[in-house]
C-alpha cells in the first residue's frame, strides 16, 4: 500500500517508519529531520529498533497515496488539509489527539478515518526517532459501521507488524482518547514532564487517597 504520512514529528515518523518495513510510504515533516532521513534513512531504537528508508519530503501538496495518516498537532489540522486537498488519497485516517476529524471531511473530497495510536514516541535527532512504550493502532470509520478502508487500513498496518484493531464503534472510541488527553496532557504540559511519569504520579495519588498506599 502507498502511505502518505503527514506530521512526520516524532509519532508520525515512528508510525511512518513501522510501516516503511513492509509498505510504500512517504513522510512529510520538516528539515533537518528529513533532509537527514533523505541522506542515511530513518533510525528507530528504544522498544523497537529499525533502519529504513521512506521518501521524505517537505512538501505534501499536490500527492497522491491510498492512505494518507495525519499526525500533525491539533493546530496544524487546517493547514495539513489545506495541503491534502490539492492531492489525491483513497483514505486519509487522523491519528491526532483531539477532535480534529470533522475539519479534514471539511477539505476533503477522500473518506476520513478515525483512529488511536498508543506508542510512545520521542524525537531524539534528525533523523532518528525513539519508541519509548509500544502499543498499536485502531482504526474505524468517522461515524461508526464497518468500513472498507478502515479495514484495508487495518491490514496495511499489520503487515508491518504494527498490531491493529478495526472497530466499528469509533465514535464512542473517540471521546475515550479525548478523557484520556484531558486527563494526561495537561498535567504533563503544566510539570514539563511526559505522560508516563505523570500517570504513574496521578495512580500513586489515587492509591493514597484510597487508602492503598
Amino acid at each position: 500500500m502507498e502511505v502518505l504520512v503527514y506530521g512526520a514529528g516524532a509519532l508520525g515518523s515512528l508510525v511512518g517508519g513501522l510501516l516503511a518495513r513492509e509498505q510504500d510510504v512517504t513522510l512529510v515533516g520538516r528539515d533537518p529531520h528529513m533532509r537527514r532521513i533523505r541522506e542515511d534513512g530513518l533510525r528507530i531504537d528504544g522498544e523497537v529498533e529499525a533502519r529504513v528508508a521512506p521518501r521524505a519530503l517537505t512538501d505534501g501538496t499536490h500527492r497522491a497515496a491510498d492512505l494518507a495518516v495525519v499526525t500533525t498537532k491539533a493546530y496544524d489540522t487546517d493547514a495539513a488539509a489545506r495541503a491534502l486537498a490539492t492531492g489525491e488519497y483513497e483514505a486519509v485516517c487522523s491519528l491526532q489527539n483531539g477532535l480534529t476529524e470533522e475539519r479534514l471531511v471539511a477539505a476533503l473530497d477522500a473518506t476520513v478515518l478515525a483512529g488511536t495510536a498508543s506508542y510512545g514516541a520521542r524525537f531524539a535527532e534528525p533523523g532518528q526517532v525513539t519508541c519509548t512504550g509500544v502499543g498499536g493502532v485502531v482504526v474505524g470509520a468517522l461515524s461508526g459501521g464497518y468500513s472498507p478502508q478502515a479495514a484495508r487500513a487495518g491490514a496495511a498496518f499489520d503487515a508491518a507488524g504494527v498490531e491493529s484493531v478495526v472497530v466499528e464503534d469509533m465514535p464512542v472510541r473517540r471521546f475515550e482518547k479525548l478523557a484520556v488527553n484531558a486527563g494526561i496532557n495537561g498535567p504533563s504540559a503544566l510539570a514539563r514532564t511526559e505522560n508516563g511519569p505523570t500517570l504513574g504520579s496521578l495512580i500513586r495519588g489515587w492509591e493514597a487517597d484510597c487508602g492503598l498506599r
